[in-house]
């Protein structure tokens, strides 16, 4: 793995020590702390946002945007294999675990997964989970 995909993942699972090393190792701090945001890791968002001998970075309407954007873009990949009964192997499960997003998000109109997975039929008539 590169150090922003191992970055990502120690931001998801909140290994703030790991997130402190490998931020020493790369320039990309901005998807950092888009990630971070998404993840609502605010101590990790606190390291990420002290430059050095600089203070806290305060975010910008663009940073916000990025943030939001990535967010519901993640929603929709999740949404959009749910709506087609992909529930296993890269599917929904996949999806929520690689983007740290937990089971109860909701789409644009409200409804929840199981939503999703009550509505998807197999040819058969069987639940497609």
């Amino acid at each position: 793995q590169n150090v922003d995909t191992q970055l990502k993942n120690a931001i998801i699972t909140g290994k703030t020590e790991l997130v402190k090393t490998l931020l020493r190792q790369t320039d990309n701090r901005h998807d950092a702390y888009v990630e971070a945001h998404i993840q609502a890791k605010k101590d990790i968002i606190q390291i990420i946002s002290v430059k050095e001998n600089e203070g806290i970075e305060i975010p910008d309407n663009n940073l916000i945007s990025r943030v939001l954007n990535e967010l519901q873009q993640r929603i929709n990949n999740v949404f959009s294999a749910a709506s087609v009964g992909n529930y296993r192997g890269g599917g929904v499960k996949t999806l929520l675990e690689s983007y740290g997003l937990p089971g109860t998000i909701r789409d644009n109109r409200g409804c929840s997964l199981l939503h999703y997975i009550a509505e998807k039929l197999k040819e058969d008539g069987s639940p497609a989970w």
